[in-house]
């Protein structure tokens, strides 16, 4: 018997005694090495596969391991929840032809220095691990490398030059990462880009590259279909040599410093999708070449400095859907009477200088926002009619009736899925509400599962959105065959498949990424699963769109419909209910208490509908919040909310005084509190950290000097004018502008110890909703705009219209997904099983904007992701603090942030109770020993004539209430 469990099988030969043993020494030698570097593999790993204890990974099969006679040819593990790093070891294995590691962001460092060495590599795919380091310069030597998949890692560094010596290379895709410097080109001693002329995707988006994009980068010959560079630091024009690139599709260069003139695109016919929004474009009228590719589907040019009229054709190409010119200059009118495409679904034309608009017979989404037009009294509810994006109101259940498990029990009713996510970077539709697109893809997507021999039972469409990139993500379950869990070979035969794949139209290229599988019960031998698909070369089929299609489509849009609940059906006829603690008043009340619902009593105005500030006639002022009247919009939200708030009672909960349903109306009455919310608070600060911070503005409006004191727990801000008439048009409009940004709506400086007392007191809130209110609650829209500050700035938790009860001995409850982006829970949002801890997720991120002061998402920036970087990177965040906290008073920081991070990890069981949240911040507190906020709530703002000393309004000192939007709108 040799090392191996079992005989070798070689082949019979006439051959002598030496030449046998030859052979025998060669597969032998070739099991060692395999053994050898596997092993080491297992020893630097955890959670490897537990059969990984055999002394033959060929001829005992390991999971995850394909072999060639006794050569491994692929290693396919992804999503297996491995974490280590990849040791030089696995250099050894010379006849390696795939390495799939996707998904396992446990495993990290650099990769092997000479992995170069692994000459008969095809495929390398490394997606969404948590690999860093420079990429090797060795990667070169990959000759027969066809896909090269880093993205959605921490590689840093430059794009090496070597990466040119990959002729055969079909896919590149380095996107979602850290790399910088220019974008590589050959030159006399080095390879580079240029050279790739096979490639058909250029993926570089969502990095640091900067400088010009290489004159020499773009040619005739190239096979490029999609060229992604949007999210980086690119400057310079573009190269002209980019319109010979006729075979390219989807052209994104969006979010980078690109100047000079727009490029002429013309001869680029295929093109189906041009992104060049967020640059630096010298300022030109709308291109007319624009209205010459035949094929194009979207286009957006967001602040790409276009000015001047629009082209009537461009909203008549034959196949456009989605126009995006937000935020130029263009003016004149447009008039949608002439003839415009039947896919025609989105214009936006927000923020620029449109006259006119016509609508004729066109009755898709126009957003118009912040145009003159916008002004005119006929155009008032058009132009607030402004959506996000919506998508249809599906369930998985529509899909797949399978249940989840929601413990370690197993039963025939009762499936563990597989919970992962296709993200979409270049779909082609912008009709998002249209079921067709969902059920085509998910109809379509689980027969070539099948074909692939994939072991899935059904594939479940769960939810979608708009991620902040842009991209579209389709979060999906898999439910697993003949059993209630998946083994380690289906897992990783599902995430080879799906990371290992040609575009799909017209949902574009995508990748799979996924959820941790929670359990691995048994391992399958059946490997030979791998193996069948690896033989193949699979590649997921292009959907294409036919006219039978097109019949589907109209059947699966006529099956949509759906009646509208009214969730008031048993309060009609002025049944309403007898609600503890909130009391019902009439129609006519709530006119007598609002003045007839006059203007000026009116402060705020959302998508809900209208805010006013009244009166009780006991002398309470009170918040009213009145619904869009004849609408049920947000209906069930209005009832939920009473029948919530009227059962809890607490000093940091909103308290609701009482409740109007009468003569249609919908109206909820909360006690007023003064000073707005958290989100405005951290606004106006920021806003006037801006304004200071620009004393050329300043100076225009005839502001001297700006002087900044610290007195006490206060800033006070004195604004020096030049000696000139007090009457002077000059000085007016600086005081307006002063006035404006200096106080801001809130008037309130949050220093260091108030933020810690905003938290605590929201902690505290939320931990008596979760722990003391009987049902318990589930906010489920924790954020900022909904922490209220009263006079005292003591902190309220508000808006309780998503909140859901929990009752019995449930401690979670199946909900469609539901709150804002950017404090939503992504476990939540993956398995659509809410608990308590979802709304710890929300709290963690409002305690990270307490510290830096920035909004969840801003600038394509996501607040968490910013500060697990600079944790990661340099172990501290104080560059990204906001820099109203004066460095004296930041004791605590750190404690708090730490405790933050905690709030926002991936799964629910690792983040702390509310109450754990609580006592941990009153421990942050009293170690920082703050002494107790005394002193005036509000900003202390002066301003100070020079010479003469008198402004307009004769009066050297003025402090400023709350003004602008309310914070009971959602």
């Amino acid at each position: 018997m040799t090392i191996c469990d079992s005989p070798v099988d070689l082949p019979i030969f006439p051959l002598g005694k030496l030449n046998i043993r030859r052979i025998i020494g060669r597969n032998i030698n070739s099991i060692s090495f395999a053994v050898a570097a596997l092993r080491s593999l297992k020893s630097q790993w955890q959670n490897t596969p537990p059969n990984w204890v055999k002394r033959d990974p060929c001829g005992r099969r390991w999971e995850g391991i394909v072999c060639s006679g006794s050569r491994v040819t692929a290693i396919i593990l992804p999503g297996t929840n491995l974490a280590g790093s990849l040791p030089e070891d696995i250099l050894s294995l010379s006849e390696l032809q795939i390495l799939d590691l996707s998904n396992n962001k446990g495993l990290g460092g650099p990769l092997p220095s000479k992995i170069g060495t692994l000459k008969n590599l095809v495929n390398l795919v490394l997606i969404r691990c948590n690999f860093s380091g420079p990429i090797p310069e060795s990667i070169g030597s990959l000759q027969k490398l066809k896909s090269l998949f880093l993205n959605s890692n921490n590689f840093t560094g430059s794009i090496p030059h070597s990466v040119g010596n990959l002729r055969n290379l079909v896919w590149l895709d380095l996107s979602d990462n850290q790399l910088d410097g220019p974008i590589p080109v050959s030159n006399k001693t080095a390879p580079g880009l240029d050279l790739l002329l096979n490639a058909q995707h250029f993926h570089l988006g969502q990095n640091k590259l900067s400088g010009e994009v290489p004159l020499g980068l773009f040619s005739s010959k190239m096979s490029l279909i999609h060229v992604r560079f949007d999210g980086n630091s690119l400057s310079g024009p573009v190269p002209k040599n980019l319109n010979t690139l006729t075979s390219v599709t989807e052209l994104y260069l969006s979010n980078n410093n690109l100047g000079g003139q727009i490029l002429d695109l013309t001869g680029m016919n295929l093109l189906t999708y041009v992104d060049m929004s967020n640059n630096s474009f010298d300022r030109s009228g709308v291109p007319q070449w624009f209205t010459t590719l035949p094929n194009l589907t979207t286009l957006r040019m967001d602040n790409t400095g276009l000015e001047g009229p629009i082209p009537a054709e461009l909203f008549n190409l034959p196949q456009i859907q989605t126009v995006v010119l937000r935020n130029n200059k263009l003016n004149g009118s447009v008039n949608m009477a002439t003839s415009f495409s039947s896919d025609l679904r989105l214009i936006d034309l927000q923020n620029n200088s449109i006259d006119e608009f016509g609508f004729g017979q066109y009755r898709h989404k126009v957003l118009l926002e912040d145009n003159p037009f916008c002004r005119k009294p006929e155009a008032a509810g058009i132009c607030k009619a402004i959506q996000a994006p919506l998508f249809p109101n599906f369930t998985a259940q529509q899909y797949c009736a399978a249940l989840s498990c929601f413990s370690d029990q197993v039963g025939s009713d009762c499936t563990r899925p597989y919970l992962g996510s296709l993200i979409f970077r270049s779909f082609n539709f912008s009709d998002l509400e249209n079921l067709f697109y969902y059920d085509f893809l998910m109809d379509t997507l689980q027969p070539l599962l099948a074909h692939l021999k994939v072991p899935v039972d059904k594939v479940c469409l769960i939810s979608s959105m708009i991620n902040m990139y842009g991209y579209l993500v389709l979060n999906i379950a898999f439910s697993p065959p003949g059993g209630a869990f998946f083994n380690r070979t289906g897992i990783s035969t599902i995430g080879h498949v799906l990371n290992n794949h040609d575009f799909i139209s017209p949902y574009g290229p995508y990748y799979f990424t996924d959820l941790p599988y929670p359990s691995f019960p048994g391992t399958s031998k059946n490997t030979g699963l791998i193996i069948g698909i690896t033989v193949c070369g699979f590649v997921l089929v292009v959907l294409t769109i036919s006219a039978g299609v097109y019949a589907y489509r109209q059947r699966k849009i006529a099956n949509q419909a759906a009646k509208l609940n009214n969730p008031f059906s048993s309060w009609n006829q002025g049944n309403h209910p007898q609600l503890k603690g909130a009391k019902w008043f009439s129609f006519e009340d709530i006119k007598q208490f609002t003045d007839n619902f006059s203007e000026r009593r009116e402060i705020g105005n959302g998508g809900y509908g209208k805010v006013f500030k009244g009166k009780l006639n006991t002398g309470q002022l009170v918040a009213i919040k009145r619904a869009k009247q004849g609408s049920l919009q947000g209906a069930l939200e209005f009832k939920t909310e009473i029948e919530l708030l009227s059962r809890v009672h607490h000093k940091n909960v909103v308290n609701l005084v009482g409740f109007c349903y009468d003569k249609g109306e919908q109206m909820l009455i909360y006690e007023y509190v003064r000073n707005g919310s958290l989100r405005e608070t951290l606004s106006d600060q920021s806003a006037l950290r801006s304004v200071l911070s620009r004393s050329e503005m300043l100076h225009f409006v005839g502001v001297t000097r700006v002087c900044n004191y610290d007195h006490g727990y206060e800033k006070h801000y004195q604004i020096m004018f030049p000696s000139i008439s007090s009457n002077s048009p000059l000085i007016k409009q600086g005081m307006t502008i002063a006035h404006e940004y200096i106080a801001g709506r809130s008037g309130i400086w949050l220093n260091w110890p108030r933020r810690l007392h905003v938290a605590v007191d929201a902690a505290r809130g939320l931990a008596y909703l979760h722990e003391l209110a009987d049902p318990p609650i589930i906010h489920r829209d924790i954020k900022s705009d909904n922490i209220l500050l009263d006079d005292q700035l003591n902190a309220k938790v508000a808006d309780f219209g998503l909140s859901i009860p929990l009752s019995g001995d449930r401690d979670h409850v199946t909900t469609q997904v539901k709150g804002t982006m950017g404090y939503l829970d992504p476990e939540y949002y993956m398995t659509q099983i809410l608990t308590e801890k979802s709304d710890v997720y929300g709290f963690g991120v409002v305690m990270l904007e307490l510290v830096t002061g920035k909004l969840p998402i801003e600038k394509n920036m996501y607040i968490v992701r910013e500060v697990k970087e600079a944790l990661k990177e340099t172990g501290n965040i104080y560059n990204l603090v906001d820099h109203a906290i004066s460095a004296d008073t930041m004791t605590g920081v750190k404690e708090f942030v730490d405790l933050a991070m905690r709030c926002v990890e991936d799964t629910g069981d690792k983040r702390p109770s509310m109450s754990e949240v609580v006592k941990e911040i009153e421990n942050i507190i009293q170690a920082s020993d703050f002494k107790a906020i005394v002193g005036s709530t509000t900003t202390s703002t002066s301003f100070e004539g020079a010479g003469s000393g008198v402004h307009p309004y004769n009066s050297s000192s003025s402090s400023f209430g709350i003004t602008g939007t309310n914070p009971f709108l959602r």
